[in-house]
């Protein structure tokens, strides 16, 4: 005799599972429409909200490069010059490239990066002459 089962496996789901999932969508979709309706009209996509933001960015990526020249902590330096790159990628993003954030802010971009990746090398090379142990095993760092 051949008796043909189904199996179900039932996953209990809690309510503020579900609740949390909706708020997502919600917020997910009106960023969007906001997005469309504020700047989906310009050049490229990109509004001016974006456009102060990534000036923003580009500024706290400037003041991130000073603090980090003249840290005397290498955990500071390398704090402050991992923070002007993250500042720099942000804006880059929101700009749609270089040339757009050197034209809104009057800064060489790719300089400031230049300058903060070496900020960042000096600090990462004083903290493994200070502690071997946390000197990286390989370098990925490019030659430029």
């Amino acid at each position: 005799m051949h008796i043909n089962k189904k199996c179900e496996m039932l996953i209990d789901v809690q309510p503020y599972v579900w609740v949390a999932m909706a708020t997502v969508v919600l917020v997910v979709v009106a960023s969007f429409l906001a997005r469309l309706a504020h700047g989906g009209t310009e050049a490229g996509g990109v509004g001016k909200r974006a456009h102060a933001t990534a000036i923003q960015f580009i500024d706290s990526a400037v003041r991130s490069a000073c603090r980090a020249e003249q840290d005397t902590q290498p955990i500071q330096q390398l704090s402050d010059s991992q923070f002007g790159l993250a500042y720099i990628n942000c804006g880059r993003l929101l700009a749609g490239s270089d040339a757009t954030l050197e034209d809104l802010t009057s800064t060489r971009i790719s300089e400031l990066h230049i300058a903060l990746k070496a900020q960042q090398r000096d600090a990462l090379t004083t903290i493994a002459k200070a502690c071997p142990a946390l000197a990286p095993s390989r370098s990925y760092a490019g030659s430029g």
